[in-house]
């Protein structure tokens, strides 16, 4: 009891620190002619820095998420009078929606982990919370030992903050052959979408765990799994921002992190790359 009371101060500490979103809403838009759908396309493009584009722009009558800070809601209201943008307020208090959903997130997974009397790991990851990053390999740690012949834990290199990125391949060792096809799925390439690493992770809990309910997922197919593609920012937005996007590597002036998801070969520096989030 006494350590749950700690890490209870601790988060509610780390939460008195955190980036607060107080006024600021999510206004959702829909383009009704082209005309309006070009001007929601230019603000995309060049005021991304202000407005943050939960959805991006892609086609007429599809609805767009857009966060607005508290300074500049009038600006942005007088933009969809003048262009005749149907909207509605999706999220009246951004702040007043992320205290709410703090029901949904799990207290901290301290390093030293208790063990079983065998002396393996007991994870605490479960599928109706969210879970820190900890958590999360801990999980990983324990499928590897637990189901050896199933799950290999690999370290496919370090992040920015020198954090360890693991992926699982899972594959029955019995079924494996040259010709079998393999699955890559990854996740969490934006910090703040916490339902992905929790996606993988249960994604990871049935083909290890329930594999007698579809013995064929694994027979037929060898599986690679990166729960979480970037950890740095994953922490972060538990900790200090939890609206924080990018990972945590610096680039240039106050400009912290890169988006992942706009650092492919394919389209390389694209739309919604700008600076809009920093220290």
């Amino acid at each position: 009891m006494r350590t749950l009371a700690l890490l209870a101060l601790i988060l509610a500490s780390a939460w008195a620190t955190e980036k607060r979103y107080d006024g600021y809403k999510v206004v959702q838009v829909k383009a009704k002619d082209v005309p309006s759908f070009q001007t929601l396309a230019k603000l995309y493009d060049e005021q991304s820095s202000i407005y943050d584009f939960w959805t991006e722009p892609r086609s007429l009558e599809e609805p767009i998420d857009i966060m607005v800070p508290p300074a500049y809601t009038e600006t942005f209201e007088r933009l969809l009078q003048t262009h005749n943008l149907e909207h509605r307020i999706k999220i009246a208090d951004v702040q007043s929606a992320i205290e709410i959903s703090r029901k949904d997130q799990a207290l901290p997974t301290v390093v030293q982990e208790p063990r079983s009397r065998s002396g393996s790991l007991r994870y605490k990851l479960n599928w109706t919370e969210y879970h820190d990053y900890t958590t999360i390999v801990l999980f990983l740690a324990e499928l590897a030992q637990n189901y050896p012949d199933i799950v290999t834990l690999i370290t496919i290199g370090k992040t920015h903050e020198n954090r360890e990125m693991y992926m699982v391949k899972i594959s029955n060792s019995q079924t494996s052959n040259a010709t079998k096809n393999a699955i890559l799925v990854d996740g969490g390439i934006h910090a703040r979408e916490w339902i992905a690493p929790a996606f993988n992770t249960w994604l990871i809990h049935e083909l290890v765990e329930n594999y007698a309910a579809h013995p064929q997922y694994l027979d037929n197919l060898d599986w690679y799994i990166l729960p979480v593609m970037n950890p740095d920012g994953y922490v972060y937005s538990f900790a200090d921002d939890r609206l924080w996007r990018k990972n945590r590597n610096p680039v240039n002036g106050p400009c912290v992190g890169i988006d992942l998801n706009r650092n492919f070969g394919f389209h390389w520096n694209g739309k919604g790359r700008i600076c809009w989030q920093r220290m």
